[in-house]
């Protein structure tokens, strides 16, 4: 079967899927700026962890709001009527985005022993705090999408890529119907998106 590719699918998934990469990236931004800071010595490591796990909480919540709102936009636009929001919510996710934030400081501290190259040292701690800022929001956006579809009972869902896949993802969206309950395999980054249909698994 033919990969799955967004470019076939409604508008609407297309404009979605920019709109959580848009949102990823300036959660990224936003998190690799107080990076820098702490880095400076203009933060301390609790003011970084509460900063940084807010802006990503923040982040998360635009997220969940915008998957609630695009899931009800592909369904008005199959169904040809009116579908209201759910009115999903996002939990507090600052409690555990600080404990996550505080051990990828760990991580950072022991790539600091001596002997570790400054400059490769430097891009790893950038990098994870980069996965972890872009990683969060899309992770939240899939998982409530998942969730508007199980509320709705929607029959099932096939997975959208967009134009340049990981080769994991490539080989997942290869048309197959899946059930509302079956969790969508995602990565760190994973910005592939769910296509309801109406067709059943099997």
């Amino acid at each position: 079967m033919s990969r799955q590719l967004l470019g076939g699918r409604p508008t609407v998934l297309l404009r979605y899927r920019a709109a959580t990469l848009r949102l990823a990236g300036t959660s990224e931004s936003a998190v690799l700026s107080l990076w820098s800071r702490y880095q400076a010595g203009q933060l301390d490591e609790a003011q970084f962890r509460t900063l940084a796990a807010a802006v990503i909480a923040a982040h998360n919540a635009r997220a969940v709001t915008l998957a609630d709102l695009a899931l009800a936009a592909v369904l008005a636009v199959e169904l040809a009527r009116l579908v209201v929001p759910l009115g999903l919510l996002a939990t507090d996710d600052r409690p555990r985005l600080r404990e996550a934030l505080g051990t990828l400081l760990a991580r950072a501290a022991a790539l600091e022993l001596p002997g570790a190259d400054a400059v490769e040292r430097s891009d790893a701690e950038l990098a994870m705090m980069a996965r972890i800022a872009r990683s969060e929001p899309l992770a939240a956006g899939q998982g409530t999408f998942q969730r508007g579809m199980q509320r709705r009972r929607v029959p099932g869902w096939t997975r959208g890529t967009g134009p340049a896949p990981c080769p994991v993802c490539a080989g997942l969206a290869d048309g197959t119907v899946l059930a509302p309950s079956t969790v969508m395999y995602t990565h760190r980054g994973c910005s592939c998106v769910m296509i309801p249909t109406e067709r059943t698994p099997g």
